[in-house]
Parts: C-alpha cells; sequence; structure tokens
C-alpha cells in the first residue's frame, strides 16, 4: 500500500512541475506578448492603434452608430475569435442572432475594446493575455494565449 501511495506521490509531483505557460512573470509574459503582437501585425501588414493597456486594433469599417457603449452596459456583438495561427476557438457569426452579454462580464480585451466602438462598427483586436485569459487559459484556450478577435458591435443599451 505504501508503495502504491509513493507511486501516486511521485507522479503527481512530476505533473505539478510541468506547465504550458511561456513565463511565470506576469511583467516578462506581458512583454513577450506585446513584442510578439507587434511582430504580427507587422508581418500581415496592419495599421492599428493601442490603448494604454497595450491592446492593439484596427477599424475594419464603421458603422453608422453615433455613440459608444460603457462597461456598464450590455451589448450584442458578432465575432470570430482565433490564435495568432488563424485556428478558431470561438464565434458567433450571421445568421445567427448576436451573442448578448454584459459587457463587465468578459475578458479585458472586450472591455477596453467596445468602448471604442459604435452600432455598425467592425473591429480587430490584439489581445495579450494579460487582457484576455491570463495564466489559466479557459476550455481550449490555453494559458498566456494571445487571441485576435474580430467584432461587430450590432446594438447596446
Amino acid at each position: 500500500m505504501m508503495k502504491y501511495l509513493y507511486f501516486i506521490a511521485g507522479i503527481l509531483f512530476f505533473l505539478s512541475c510541468t506547465s504550458t505557460t511561456t513565463n511565470t512573470d506576469p511583467n516578462a509574459q506581458f512583454e513577450y506578448d506585446k513584442k510578439i503582437i507587434r511582430e504580427y501585425i507587422k508581418e500581415k501588414g496592419y495599421t492599428v492603434d493601442s490603448t494604454k493597456n497595450s491592446l492593439y486594433y484596427t477599424f475594419v469599417s464603421k458603422g453608422t452608430g453615433t455613440t459608444s457603449p460603457t462597461v456598464e452596459d450590455t451589448a450584442k456583438a458578432y465575432y470570430i475569435g482565433y490564435f495568432l495561427d488563424g485556428k478558431v476557438f470561438d464565434k458567433k457569426i450571421r445568421p445567427s442572432t448576436p451573442f448578448e452579454f454584459p459587457i463587465k462580464t468578459v475578458i479585458l480585451g472586450w472591455q477596453e475594446a467596445l468602448p471604442l466602438m459604435k452600432n455598425g462598427d467592425k473591429m480587430t483586436i490584439f489581445v495579450p493575455s494579460a487582457l484576455g485569459y491570463g495564466t489559466s487559459g479557459s476550455g481550449s484556450i490555453p494559458g498566456n494565449a494571445i487571441l485576435i478577435f474580430d467584432i461587430e458591435l450590432q446594438d447596446f443599451y
């Protein structure tokens, strides 16, 4: 019985020492993410702006809206979320109904991007992991993942 417990303890110790994250230092990871995003943007030929928190974004097209949501609003949007390699991890696209959500409940990258938009705007955002799912990840999104979203804001209230 003791050999069995030692064996299990050894396996658990080994597993606890492995990690899928790139950096354990959040500042180092953030700097790494920014570097990778800038290289990706340059390689793909995007012209972007960035927020003070290093969310990179570009407007694909402008809508007809005249006001922008705040983080206290609820929004409706279509979107596609994908990794730098183009692999899609989530989407809500036409002809389905738009994704409806309180803005303050989504990742920080969306909380920064949506107040920059007006109804009908289409934007691509490049999200460092700190503004996404951080070191933990979520579902099929690994920890420290840089994310890209194509977002079309439909409405907010």
